[in-house]
């Protein structure tokens, strides 16, 4: 290169400006997507309940079975975690001679595992996700509904919806649900090492909030 093209290059990089930071679009807003609200209430309540306090992660996918994971505390305050998935798929369309539509098929036992979590780390969990939450802003928008499957995510009383978020803190916290899982379905000889593996992924989940780097 010459030295003219040097001094153009390299006055060129001062002229320019730095490039903007892509904004974050999380595809989530408050309460159920249009026309899903009994299907999910439904579903809800089937695969856990809907409580108060702590999480509960619902899974309404275009096919297949419907599942929930669920963190709360029970009548004495010792606090679960469980995961469950519906025995058949609730959201069914039918198109036989006698009958054409969709039904809700409730009236099924699906299979719940759950382990106790000390309340001290279940409620720093809870804690992370409200905080993710409200720094999404997401309070002040509507769900959208699309043809894909919806992650409902319920936190102390609150609802959002939408389609499972990919950029920002919430996807590196929707990473740590399978161990969540993982302790649900595990026994009790294996829940002390579950319990330090969720607590290192917090620890490193909030180096990485203290540096920007979610």
């Amino acid at each position: 290169m010459s030295s003219i093209a040097k001094i153009a290059s390299g006055l060129l990089l001062t002229v320019l400006p730095a490039l903007p930071a892509l904004a974050c679009s999380v595809n989530m807003g408050a309460g159920w997507p249009a026309a899903t609200g009994n299907y999910g209430e439904g579903a809800a309540n089937l695969l856990g309940g809907v409580h108060e306090q702590g999480i509960a992660w619902l899974s309404l996918p275009r096919r297949g079975e419907e599942s929930q994971l669920v963190l709360a505390p029970d009548a004495d305050g010792q606090w679960w975690v469980s995961r469950a998935r519906a025995d058949r798929r609730i959201y069914h369309t039918s198109n036989n001679y006698n009958h054409f539509g969709v039904e809700l098929r409730l009236d099924q036992e699906p299979k719940i595992e759950r382990a106790p979590i000390p309340s001290e780390l279940a409620l720093r969990l809870v804690d992370r996700w409200q905080r993710a939450l409200d720094g999404a802003g997401l309070a002040a928008q509507a769900p959208l509904m699309e043809d894909e499957d919806v992650l409902s995510i319920q936190i102390a009383g609150q609802r959002v919806s939408g389609r499972a978020p990919s950029c920002g803190a919430l996807p590196r916290l929707l990473g740590q649900r399978a161990l969540l899982e993982e302790l649900a379905g595990s026994k009790e000889k294996k829940h002390e090492k579950r319990y330090e593996a969720i607590s290192e992924a917090l620890d490193k989940y909030d180096e990485r909030v203290a540096k920007g780097k979610v």
